[in-house]
């Protein structure tokens, strides 16, 4: 299993606490809008029309919130580092399937990087 990791970087103006809740809210964001995941998914990593819709039906998992495509930790946890807040995404499986979610999972991390960039704020990315 492949996970990806969000977490706050260095701030050094803004409150870890300003920068926390930031992020959850620009991760809700994306989750909420996943075509734009897609969307830049199919830009950087995309093929053919079969593959891409491929990246469309599997982003609309990141709507749900019901299976391991991420989960926003607001706690304490050894997961990482023993950080206190992250997000995770995860992707499992085999072949084909495996290939999209982590495509997916990149393309999550990109359109989060670059919104927390647009605010000033730094974020780490950690991939395991």
């Amino acid at each position: 299993m492949t996970g990806y990791y969000i977490y706050i970087g260095y701030n050094s103006v803004l409150s870890e606490f300003d920068v926390w809740q930031e992020l959850k809210r620009v991760a809700a964001y994306y989750c909420e809008n996943y075509n734009l995941i897609a969307d830049d998914a199919v830009e950087i990593e995309g093929r053919d029309p079969k593959f891409n819709e491929k990246i469309f039906d599997y982003a609309k998992n990141y709507n749900n919130h019901t299976d391991l495509t991420i989960k926003i930790v607001d706690q304490k946890s050894d997961d990482i580092g023993n950080r206190e807040r992250y997000i995770a995404q995860l992707a499992s499986a085999g072949g084909y399937s495996r290939e999209v979610k982590e495509i997916l999972r990149r393309a999550f991390c990109r359109v989060v990087l670059r919104e927390m960039h647009k605010k000033g704020m730094e974020v780490c990315i950690s991939v395991g």
